[in-house]
Parts: structure tokens; C-alpha cells; sequence
């Protein structure tokens, strides 16, 4: 098939660039994943490092969370550094940075000029969806959750001013709310990212899109690391966040079709943009 004498068979593979493999050539990641959350990250970062030049940084981790910690704790640039130290084009995926707007300048400062930022998004309403079956899978949320169910069956809900305390619950499921909501808002993640970085260096894909096609996607990021494309094994493998079918929620009345308008003028922004397939998104 077509396909299959395009690709590269492992044992013949040739990266197109020294440079890359060169470990004194760079510093930092040679390529770096930033978003979104809930839009198969875990899953895409399994096809990707099936290229044996591909790997994850030095801790063997798909997400290092250290760039957005800096709120509380500074960036000690030349640790991070280090983690990527060593030959073939080591990186990281941590889905929390494209929301995390503090973060593009601190990226700035560890992420070379040529290494790619790999942006995955979902259809907003379904990636919502998905958060709050996070939430409600979260094993933290179930003990708050019962926790709060007995102390109202035994009476001894606090109360305080007259009123009744709120339920750590509602406190967790009101807080991941309001951060589902805003991880949804794209464009204006990306613009802020965008004024850090030069537009040519973001990989923006489509869900909906890499599943139809996983073997398109993939080539198109070891693409722009200027390395030759291998065939992937077990594309379709289930993600091990994976949450439809073990958990359940359902949207309350009028939910999704405010959360549809809110996201309408971000969507079309993303269409004229960055090139969004709006007919990939069902709810747009």
C-alpha cells in the first residue's frame, strides 16, 4: 500500500539532521507538548515516542509540571535543562501549560527556536464533558464526596451564621468547573502563546482528526524534528485516562447550549487563525 512504502521500516530509519541528535547542539526539550488537557495527550504522546530516536526527558515522565509551579516556587532553568540532556529528541507533554498563561515566557526562556510546541484540541464541549468525568473518576473527589454523604446522615453538617458549610464536594466541583470552562477557550491561549513564539513553531492538531489518521499526525510532528517516519504499532490502544464508559455524567438543563455560545466566537477565531476544521467539532 501507499502508506506502507512511505514509511521508513525501523531498521532502515535515517534522522535527516545531526544537529538534533547532537546533544551539545541543543539544550532544553527538542520538543514540547502544552495542551489541551482531556484531548488525548496521553494517548498521542504513546504513538509519538514509537520513533526510537523520540523519547521522554531524564525522569521517564510524559508530564513535568515544572513550569507552571512557578507561582510558588521560581524555575531553576538550568535543572530543567539538564532533564533533557542526551542524545535523540527527548521532550515532555504537560497538558495544563496552554491555559496556564504565565507560562509562554517562562517557556521562552528553556525552548530552543526549532523545537516544536505540539497543541491537541478537542471539541470544547466534548473536552468539558470529559473534565467533569475526571472530576467525579478523581479517587480524592469520591472520599469527599462520601465524606460529605455521612456527616449529613449522622447531622453533623457544621453550620455557621445560620447557614449550612458548603460540601468539600461542591467546593472541588465548582473550582474544576470554572478551570473546564476556560480550558476550552483556545484561541486565546494560543494568542497568548503566540506572542511569545513565532506562529511556524506550533503544531496544532485536531482530536478528531489524529483518530481518523494517527500515522498523518505523528509524521507531521517527527516532521518537523527532521526525522524520518517509522510505522506505529497499536495506534488504536485505549489511553489509560480514559473515562467515557467507566464514569458517568450527565449535563444539567441548559448547560451545554450556554457553554456552546460562550465558546462560538473562540471556535471561529480558531477556524480563521490557525486553520481549525470546524466540521471535525459536532457541536459547531
Amino acid at each position: 500500500m501507499e502508506a506502507e512504502r512511505r514509511i521508513a521500516p525501523v531498521a532502515v530509519r535515517t534522522a535527516s539532521s545531526d544537529a538534533l541528535r547532537d546533544e551539545q547542539a541543543r539544550r532544553g526539550p527538542a520538543w514540547l507538548g502544552i495542551g489541551a488537557q482531556r484531548s488525548g495527550t496521553t494517548w498521542f504522546t504513546d504513538l509519538l515516542v514509537q520513533h526510537p530516536e523520540v523519547h521522554l526527558s531524564r525522569r521517564r515522565t510524559k508530564e513535568l509540571h515544572r513550569l507552571y509551579r512557578t507561582l510558588y516556587k521560581p524555575l531553576d532553568a538550568e535543572r530543567y535543562l539538564r532533564l533533557f540532556d542526551g542524545p535523540g529528541c527527548p521532550g515532555e507533554f504537560t497538558p495544563f501549560y496552554l491555559r496556564a498563561l504565565w507560562v509562554p515566557a517562562l517557556a521562552r526562556q528553556v525552548v530552543g527556536d526549532r523545537a516544536p510546541l505540539i497543541v491537541l484540541l478537542r471539541d470544547p464541549i466534548d473536552r468539558f464533558e470529559s473534565a467533569m468525568r475526571m472530576t467525579l473518576a478523581d479517587p480524592a473527589h469520591r472520599r469527599r464526596r462520601k465524606g460529605a454523604r455521612n456527616a449529613v446522615r449522622r447531622g453533623l453538617a457544621s453550620r455557621e451564621g445560620g447557614a449550612r458549610q458548603r460540601s468539600p464536594s461542591n467546593r472541588l466541583m465548582r473550582w474544576r468547573a470554572s478551570d473546564a470552562e476556560w480550558a476550552g477557550m483556545y484561541a486565546t491561549q494560543l494568542d497568548c502563546w503566540a506572542s511569545y513564539f513565532p506562529r511556524e513553531q506550533f503544531v496544532v492538531l485536531q482530536y478528531e482528526a489524529v483518530k481518523r489518521d494517527p500515522q498523518a499526525a505523528v509524521d507531521a510532528v517527527w516532521a518537523r524534528m527532521e526525522l524520518s517516519p517509522v510505522e506505529l504499532r497499536d495506534e488504536d490502544a485505549s489511553s489509560e485516562t480514559r473515562t467515557r464508559g467507566l464514569v458517568e455524567w450527565a449535563w444539567p438543563d441548559g448547560a451545554k447550549d450556554a457553554l456552546t455560545r460562550a465558546y462560538e466566537p473562540d471556535v471561529a477565531r480558531l477556524a480563521s487563525a490557525w486553520g481549525i476544521d470546524r466540521s471535525l467539532w459536532r457541536n459547531f
